[in-house]
This record gives C-alpha cells, sequence and structure tokens, in this order.
C-alpha cells in the first residue's frame, strides 16, 4: 500500500477519533465502496442556525406627514441570508451540501414607500 508518511501515524480508528487524518485503505479492499468499509470519520455534526429572512419597517407619524401632503411614509430595510452559525469544520455552507457550489448569496434591500 502506497501512502505517505505523515498518514501512518495518528490515523482515525474507532479507539482515537480524535484526529484529522483518515484510516489509510488499500484499493483492493474496494476503498471507493461505503459498504466495505464503514467508518464514522466522515461523520459531522452539520447542526446550524440561519437567519434567512427579516425585515426591519418604520412608518413616520401622521402629525408629520400629514402637513407635507403625504397619506402614509413607510422606511423599510430587508435582509435574505443575513447570518449563519454553525461549524466551520468541512468549510461550506451547510444548506448547499458540497464545497464546490457557491453558498447562498446575502441581500440587503432598503426602500422607501410614499403614499400621496
Amino acid at each position: 500500500m502506497n501512502v505517505y508518511k505523515w498518514m501512518t501515524k495518528d490515523y482515525w480508528t474507532p479507539e482515537n477519533n480524535n484526529t484529522n487524518k483518515a484510516r489509510p485503505f488499500h484499493r483492493a479492499d474496494q476503498y471507493w465502496s461505503y459498504l466495505s468499509n464503514p467508518n464514522t470519520y466522515w461523520y459531522d455534526n452539520m447542526a446550524y442556525f440561519r437567519l434567512k429572512n427579516a425585515v426591519l419597517s418604520y412608518n413616520l407619524p401622521k402629525s408629520i406627514i400629514t402637513n407635507i401632503g403625504l397619506t402614509n411614509v413607510n422606511i423599510f430595510v430587508s435582509g435574505y441570508n443575513l447570518f449563519l452559525l454553525y461549524s466551520k469544520q468541512r468549510n461550506y455552507d451547510p444548506e448547499v451540501g458540497n464545497p464546490q457550489y457557491y453558498p447562498a448569496m446575502k441581500t440587503i434591500s432598503m426602500g422607501l414607500k410614499v403614499n400621496f
């Protein structure tokens, strides 16, 4: 079996599960088959908390806007994908599920709605 020297020590075993090195396999052991060598090395806690949508809105008081001929003025800020809290051990967005894909975009919008 050809493996790097640094992989021969301190690799994952059921007794030594606090390591960042996967257990080396020989290709004859069907390395790529998940059924032939089941282990928990690649399992990860992907629990996360995301603030997906938020809107903050404020209506100006009627006493201020009626003097200038308006019936309603609304100022708002909205956001999408504002916050994500998770273990960055795998270093990709947990909803995307693949490190080769782009993460979800963060969007912030501001606006003013005026009624005459």
